[in-house]
């Protein structure tokens, strides 16, 4: 997989990631009433995240109506960003250097403002040890010990493999850079864990 596969699909992943942080009970002061007058109506959810979001939608759009072979259709997309990712990881050899480098770069300029906007963490990410990643435990105690939000868990492990809100930690530890899991990768660094 090439870096620019790689920010891709990381791009994807944050991208479904922000979907928690764009909800209305994310937005605004939760002690704040609906006024009577429409016109002072709060917002459906936080505008910032929303629009941060679709920045990615209207980049990954542009670049694949301007990335195709000579005589080849663009296909319909819509506004699925996974599907467009993939798109253009696929046709990466179309691309010249210099695009594959600047698309590079927007992809990597989105990620940095979609840093702050994941929600709150709770703790660093850490690193398991082998004989800690066949451990069960709570959704939100993976998010915690992982370093990330309890949206980032339910997409990496699919709904029939967290029976009763139980994850094993191998299954949800993943390089946010890459995918892999963890240890499986050059991103992830190793760390003892106290018991």
């Amino acid at each position: 997989m090439t870096g620019l596969a790689r920010q891709l699909a990381t791009a994807a992943a944050v991208h479904a990631d922000l979907v928690d942080a764009a909800l209305p009970g994310n937005a605004g002061d939760p002690n704040d009433r609906p006024a009577p007058d429409p016109t002072r109506k709060p917002a459906p959810g936080n505008l910032t995240v929303m629009e941060h979001r679709h920045r990615l939608v209207r980049l990954l759009r542009w670049w694949v109506d301007a990335v195709h072979e000579r005589g080849e259709r663009v296909p319909r997309m819509g506004h699925d960003v996974a599907r467009m990712a993939r798109w253009l990881a696929a046709h990466e050899d179309v691309m010249a250097p210099e695009d594959a480098a600047r698309l590079f770069g927007q992809l990597r300029g989105w990620l940095h403002t979609s840093s702050g906007m994941m929600g709150e963490q709770t703790s660093a990410p850490i690193s398991l040890r082998d004989d800690q990643l066949d451990q069960r435990v709570r959704v939100a105690d993976a998010a915690r010990l992982l370093g990330c939000t309890v949206r980032t868990i339910q997409r990496r492990v699919p709904a029939d493999q967290r029976p009763g809100g139980m994850v094993r930690l191998g299954d949800a530890a993943r390089c946010d850079h890459c995918d892999l899991p963890v240890g499986q990768c050059a991103h992830t660094v190793r760390v003892e864990v106290a018991q």
